[in-house]
């Protein structure tokens, strides 16, 4: 997929495009980075679907169990909170801290700037 982009790049800079262009594989891999991952888009139905399970079982989700599910599912990675890293909060530093998975986190930076 990347090399047919790429000769789809290159053949539209021939074509009289000029300017300050960037080079032909960095527009692909630009182009590649912001094509969701199919295996990305499972794991956040998935996710969605055994969240809305708990509406249909008549219990609710409370916040260890999304987080949880939220970690299975590859959406949330554990790591240890570090104030220099995360902030001010009420954790102490090493404490388990929860960030969202790279998925997340570019949605959230698209969606809130």
């Amino acid at each position: 997929m990347r090399a047919n982009i790429v000769a789809a790049i290159e053949k539209h800079c021939s074509e009289g495009a000029s300017g300050g262009l960037i080079g032909a594989d960095e527009a692909a891999d630009d182009i590649l980075n912001a094509i969701p991952d199919p295996g990305e888009n499972a794991r956040l139905a998935s996710f969605a679907r055994e969240i809305i399970s708990y509406a249909f079982d008549g219990t609710d989700a409370d916040g260890g169990s999304v987080q949880a599910l939220a970690v299975h599912y590859g959406l949330l990675k554990r790591t240890t909170y570090d104030p220099k890293v995360h902030g001010p909060s009420f954790a102490e530093p090493g404490a388990e801290w929860f960030e969202y998975a790279d998925t997340l986190k570019l949605a959230r930076t698209t969606t809130e700037a």
